[in-house]
């Protein structure tokens, strides 16, 4: 399943009433994007323990978060990048768990 959903499609805008063809690997952040996918796609295997209630979705992300600063503290910045990704996509499964929304 995917969190991006890239389309050739024309999208609308409403502000000057034309549609415009969007290019996602234009944006600046298409890499980070990418990164965050390839994590809600292949969700690290810690996270299954955790029940998909608000109260999981919130010990993945303070676990996620602890791991982060851990990293920040060791200067270890490789893994910090990764708990990064794995950070963004905690927050976006607790939103998804919110309003009860399935992963694409």
């Amino acid at each position: 399943m995917s969190i991006l959903i890239i389309s050739k499609k024309p999208s609308h805008n409403a502000e000057t009433n034309k549609e415009h063809d969007c290019d996602y690997t234009k944006n600046k952040d298409w890499e980070y994007m990418k990164h965050c996918n390839e994590v809600d796609e292949h969700r690290p295997a810690t996270w299954a323990k955790y029940p998909a209630t608000i109260t999981g979705a919130n010990d993945i992300i303070k676990m996620e978060f602890d791991e982060l600063m851990k990293d920040a503290k060791e200067g270890n910045m490789k893994d910090w990048e990764t708990n990064l990704y794995h950070l963004s996509v905690a927050t976006l499964n607790a939103w998804r768990i919110l309003n009860n929304e399935k992963r694409l």
